[in-house]
């Protein structure tokens, strides 16, 4: 039996470690790359729910501020790449913001009436599905309007009787306060 003589091409480890190399510079200086992204978002001013698209993986949280009444919705690691990024809507909720993260995510501030009294136990946010590579999340607020208030009733006040002058005639003299 006759051994056959294989040549194996040399390895040249200089170039497979510049490669290793780029690929991991390209992962690390570019997050965006595998970041997940909002693709949509819809509101329903009825019931107040508001819906997300994201890529998979994106987990958002939230918070709510009181003094002005809003939830806040922040999406990190999410690029804001939708240009509808301002709506205004009537009732309990006003106005929808989207912005950019300084560090490469995306808020939604949702702006509330000033009649609306949140706390954190009547919001919530849930994860209800996932398909084709995306999650989509629903915020769930229970807003209660708070009653208008009533304005206090102004104080009684006798009715101001100006007294009739003539010209040339004396100033009438001022009531004189009762005596104890």
């Amino acid at each position: 039996m006759r051994q056959q003589n294989l040549k194996f091409p040399r390895v040249q480890w200089h170039k497979v470690g510049g490669m290793l190399t780029g690929a991991i510079l390209a992962i690390a200086l570019y997050p965006n790359a595998r970041a997940a992204a909002l693709t949509d978002w819809k509101f329903d001013p009825s019931s107040h729910q508001l819906e997300l698209n994201l890529g998979a993986g994106s987990v958002p949280t939230y918070y709510i501020e009181t003094d002005p009444p809003r939830i806040v919705i922040d999406l990190p690691d999410t690029p804001l790449n939708t240009a509808d990024r301002d709506r205004s809507y009537p009732g309990a909720v006003r106005h929808i913001l989207l912005s950019p993260l300084p560090a490469g995510g995306t808020r939604i501030v949702l702006e509330l009436t000033p009649e609306i009294a949140l706390s954190p136990q009547q919001v919530q946010l849930q994860k209800i599905a996932s398909e084709n590579a995306s999650d989509r999340w629903i915020l769930y607020p229970s807003i209660i309007s708070l009653p208008a208030s009533v304005p206090a009733s102004p104080p009684a006040v006798p009715p101001l009787t100006i007294p009739k002058i003539e010209f040339g005639q004396p100033w009438p003299e001022s009531p004189k306060p009762p005596q104890s």
